[in-house]
């Protein structure tokens, strides 16, 4: 699931124009189903385009995941992340 997700979203940037809102709703509905747990920065040409948080950092201290919130970059992130770091 958490797969198609990626895809989906992936294909979603590259094939139109989607809006912040829509961004934002899209990680929202994620988050609110506990598909989602992180932090989100979509930039082009080194512009921010998107930039937000969603869940928790500490859910037994209700502590939400923020700006400096730090997170261990698993297998799987590393080959998202490259990927996506060369293309866009």
């Amino acid at each position: 699931m958490k797969k198609q997700i990626v895809v989906y979203f992936t294909a979603l940037l590259f094939t139109s124009s989607v809006s912040g809102q829509e961004i934002k709703d899209f990680f929202s509905t994620l988050a609110k189903n506990n598909l989602f747990n992180g932090s989100v920065l979509i930039s082009k040409s080194g512009q921010i385009i998107f930039s937000d948080f969603y869940g928790y950092l500490n859910i037994e201290k209700k502590e939400k995941i923020n700006r400096k919130s730090q997170f261990t970059i698993a297998s799987v992130s590393k080959n998202i992340y490259s990927c996506n770091n060369t293309t866009v």
